[in-house]
């Protein structure tokens, strides 16, 4: 028997109790040795049915100790398995998060650039108004014309942002 299976307590049991049917044996065995042939046939009889009765009970421990070490190498081989896929599970969760958190950075770095081009338009735009303001009546009835005509076109850009939480 291996040293991990004579470790459990059932082991143990099992170890007693084969010590035991041996003694149990070698009392028969003895008794047996001490008959003298003008004993009843009655005795012998009795003493070979305990022989046997032992030896069926021996089996069917070793039968039961074969199938616990069976069992044991079957629930070994599944715990495992069972911790080579937590492992590659985990693995997989640290790449998703990592992926994620990027993801999150960047679509903040593209919000503030946004921010700032945002800003920038509306700098260009107050410029142009305080220059339209600045120029003579006569520019001011040829920029309202060509403007008429949609040559100079002057907006504030609003895109649709939207904002979704990457947040677990």
């Amino acid at each position: 028997m291996s040293q991990a299976i004579e470790n459990t307590q059932e082991c143990q049991l099992t170890l007693e109790l084969l010590e035991n049917v041996y003694q149990y044996l070698n009392k028969g065995n003895q008794l047996f040795q001490k008959l003298n042939p003008q004993q009843d046939m009655k005795e012998i009889n009795k003493l070979f049915q305990k022989v046997e009765n032992a030896s069926i009970c021996f089996n069917m421990i070793c039968h039961y100790v074969d199938q616990l070490n069976f069992e044991n190498d079957e629930l070994l081989n599944s715990y495992q398995n069972l911790e080579q896929q937590l492992i590659q599970k985990e693995g997989e969760t640290r790449r998703h998060i990592s992926i994620e958190s990027q993801l999150k950075l960047y679509a903040e770095s593209l919000l503030e650039s946004f921010e700032e081009f945002q800003k920038q338009l509306d700098n260009l735009n107050s410029q142009m108004i305080v220059h339209i303001l600045m120029i003579s009546p006569f520019q001011k009835k040829t920029f309202a014309q060509n403007n008429k005509q949609g040559q100079i076109k002057m907006r504030k850009y609003q895109p649709i942002i939207v904002k979704r939480d990457l947040s677990l």
